[in-house]
């Protein structure tokens, strides 16, 4: 364990898969028992340098689905640590909820590789006022939400939501979530053109203060930085 792990931990979130994995399908270390099952699709080389330990490179179209100990309703807390691909054909799924009619989506504008926030796939909810770096280093993403309000999007530990859209309606109640693509399955993959890394992926059903995100941020670069992969940021 490490301080960032610790420290994850003790927000006691539905789940948390620290991508140690030596293969297949990924271990809940939250202790409620949510294995997420890798598709059968594309593929994923494991025990990759991470952002804390080990992670995961995806390519092709990868993901991992999972069933959550009880369901998200409207507060909710999304977080990863990624290394997006350089480039991307169509929209980059970095976690969602639900199915695509329900909860939120987590993903990368193919265009202008900023954040957005999406509700049963149609409803743009928020989106980030900067892309996210590709520059070999990991960074952390990160969505929050409080009931009836709209989504607060986080890069490296930074609020960098959008004024416009801000869409509060609330999401459907789910215990679904995937990791690397959208609630429907394999189209729209994190791994883009030529392949994208993840770690440290957690879902809390609470909304996260902002400093506690930024606390998690500065811990997790703290990792890296004594850790084998010591490219990132800072």
């Amino acid at each position: 364990m490490t301080a960032f792990s610790d420290a994850v931990d003790a927000l006691t979130p539905l789940a948390y898969y620290r991508c140690e994995d030596t293969s297949g399908n990924l271990v809940d270390s939250s202790g409620n028992d949510s294995t997420a099952t890798a598709s059968a699709g594309g593929t994923a080389s494991y025990l990759q340098p991470g952002a804390d330990g080990y992670g995961l490179k995806v390519v092709g179209t990868k993901y991992w689905d999972a069933t959550l100990a009880s369901a998200v309703v409207d507060d909710v807390t999304m977080f990863a640590m990624i290394k997006r691909a350089a480039t991307y054909s169509t929209f980059g799924n970095i976690m969602s909820l639900g199915d695509d009619d329900q909860g939120g989506q987590m993903r990368l504008n193919p265009t202008t590789l900023i954040i957005e926030v999406i509700r049963a796939d149609a409803q743009h909810c928020a989106s980030s006022t900067i892309a996210v770096p590709r520059d070999g280093r990991w960074h952390s993403v990160c969505v929050t939400k409080a009931a009836l309000a709209a989504p607060k999007i986080y890069i490296d530990g930074a609020d960098v939501t959008a004024v416009s859209p801000a869409d509060g309606t609330a999401w459907a109640s789910t215990t679904a979530l995937k990791i690397g693509a959208r609630g429907n399955g394999s189209d729209r993959p994190l791994s883009g053109n030529g392949g994208a890394y993840i770690d440290e992926v957690w879902v809390l059903n609470a909304e996260s203060a902002g400093a506690s995100i930024t606390a998690l941020d500065a811990l997790a670069s703290n990792a890296v930085a004594s850790g084998d992969d010591r490219r990132r940021r800072r």
